[in-house]
């Protein structure tokens, strides 16, 4: 027996509906891959389906294997940051656009797609100092610094 999963579309969480132009059947298999970023599913502007693997390729094309499990590692590690899943797809995209980044490694990708989810953020970079703006006297020992955050026990 085949089980089938119903798919969104447009995702529920990000404001899809239950209508049946959103939604699509799908194994289990191509559902759980779709929302790990491994295949995308999607329409075309006339509306028709389109399934592309995490690189952007047709799905069904020859592939590299690295390029789609560090685009896939890129998708999940910004999820897990808590960008939304249509935002993440969207900067993907933008970056599969760009040649100079199709052999891209996985940090200069995550770098990359930070930069176009967090413009505001890629400007702070730039102005932060890489040296401390009163340097230490020779012999004293510097403090660790301390984290950004801290976690309570409360």
């Amino acid at each position: 027996m085949t089980w089938l999963d119903i798919h969104h579309v447009e995702l529920r969480s990000e404001g899809g509906r239950h209508a049946l132009e959103n939604l699509i059947c799908v194994c289990a298999r191509h559902h759980r891959a779709a929302h790990r970023g491994k295949i995308t599913i999607d329409r075309n502007e006339a509306g028709a389906l389109r399934v592309r693997h995490a690189d952007g390729t047709e799905y069904g094309r020859s592939v590299k294997p690295q390029a789609l499990e560090v685009c896939a590692k890129v998708f999940s590690a910004l999820r897990h940051l808590g960008f939304r899943e249509a935002q993440v797809r969207a900067a993907l995209e933008q970056l599969q656009r760009e040649p100079a980044l199709v052999q891209a490694s996985f940090d200069g990708l995550l770098r990359e797609a930070l930069a176009r989810l967090c413009p505001w953020r890629a400007a702070l970079t730039v102005l932060r100092r890489p040296e401390p703006l009163f340097p230490t006297a020779v012999g004293v020992r510097q403090r660790s610094r301390r984290p950004a955050f801290r976690i309570s026990s409360r």
